[in-house]
């Protein structure tokens, strides 16, 4: 297999550190100028990577990275934005590739100098369809680095812990757990604030709850202790909670969304534990972590199945009054939380 890369996905720092990987080995740091070559996803001209890959060089080793080759992207893009919570929808032709500029540059792939090392890096998924796509798929290696749905965060906490592991740095699963609730499950996010921690906390070999805690914001801290408030059915804590964060929350959807996902978890685990399923079995379908359906199991006795699907039914029609105006954004939320009662 010739030294030919295809790096792409959703989860931007696993990409990252696959192309730093590729450096490691390619480059040296002496003679970077010589060894390393870097074309941005501005460069249509297709002679520019054919000009570049049978290019003569002092290093023993080269690595030419391609970001984003219009190439090897769909022949039509959408840049889709949200504005006013509305999408619009942003098209703009890409540019195309002849079939006899596709032939010229696959001959040029198939035949790369010894020592050099060719890799393609993608924010999104290529077009599959296309010759070229079809070719490295044969002749280079392969790399396909997807993000953490949001609802994933049993596999973003054990990645975090199996991380950090790695690098002999103690992390145990309920300051995990804390971290993914609060920062979400997107990779780069988690090593960013565990590494602020870290220099937080003077570099230790391990990372703390109260550590993790002293270094998030109170709002953040305010929307994690909530949802241990709706485990727990503590209605006070509950409803002064919901209204600190609300008095300061620029984005009161993104808080509606939170509490409506809280109570759908509830509500699936009630549901799945009625037919039978034991926490493992739950676990599993719902994309959580055995110890966390464990602990809300706990207090769900507390709800009846009834009250959390007409809990969940107001929480929706609470977020539809706000939208349009018809409640503030804390009064109709507040409203449909006291059916917790």
């Amino acid at each position: 297999m010739a030294n030919l890369f295809l790096v792409y996905g959703s989860e931007q720092f696993l990409v990252e550190q696959a192309v730093q990987e590729l450096k490691k080995k390619y480059v040296d740091p002496a003679m970077e100028s010589f060894s390393l070559e870097i074309i941005s996803e501005q460069e249509k001209n297709i002679y520019r990577w054919i000009d570049s890959i049978q290019m003569t060089s002092f290093a023993a080793s080269r690595l030419i990275i391609s970001y984003n080759p219009f190439f090897l992207r769909s022949g039509r893009k959408a840049a889709v934005k949200e504005e006013k919570e509305e999408e619009t929808e942003n098209i703009e032709e890409e540019a195309s590739l002849g079939s006899k500029e596709e032939q010229l540059l696959l001959d040029t792939l198939e035949k790369l100098p010894p020592g050099l090392a060719v890799v393609f890096v993608l924010s999104k998924a290529p077009d599959k369809r296309k010759r070229i796509f079809k070719s490295l798929q044969k002749q280079a290696k392969i790399q396909e680095f997807e993000a953490f749905k949001p609802y994933e965060t049993y596999k973003a906490v054990t990645w975090l812990i199996e991380y950090w592991r790695a690098k002999s740095v103690a992390l145990d699963k309920r300051t995990a757990d804390f971290l993914v609730e609060t920062c979400g499950v997107a990779r780069g996010m988690l090593i960013n604030e565990t590494n602020k921690i870290l220099v937080y906390n003077g570099g230790q070999n391990k990372i703390t709850l109260q550590d993790a805690q002293a270094m998030v914001s109170q709002g953040e801290l305010n929307i994690f202790c909530f949802g241990e408030a709706i485990q727990q059915k503590n209605l006070p804590r509950i409803m002064g909670l919901a209204a600190e964060i609300l008095a300061v929350e620029k984005s009161p959807q993104k808080f509606y969304g939170f509490v409506i996902s809280q109570i759908r978890k509830l509500l699936q685990i009630k549901e799945l534990h009625a037919a039978g399923r034991n926490k493992n079995e739950i676990a599993q379908l719902i994309g959580q972590h055995p110890f966390t359906v464990e602990k809300i199991l706990e207090h769900l006795p507390k709800y009846t199945l009834n009250q959390l699907k007409n809990v969940f039914y107001e929480l929706q029609n609470a977020d539809y009054l706000y939208k349009n105006g018809r409640m503030n954004a804390k009064d109709a939320l507040l409203c449909a939380l006291a059916g917790l009662a």
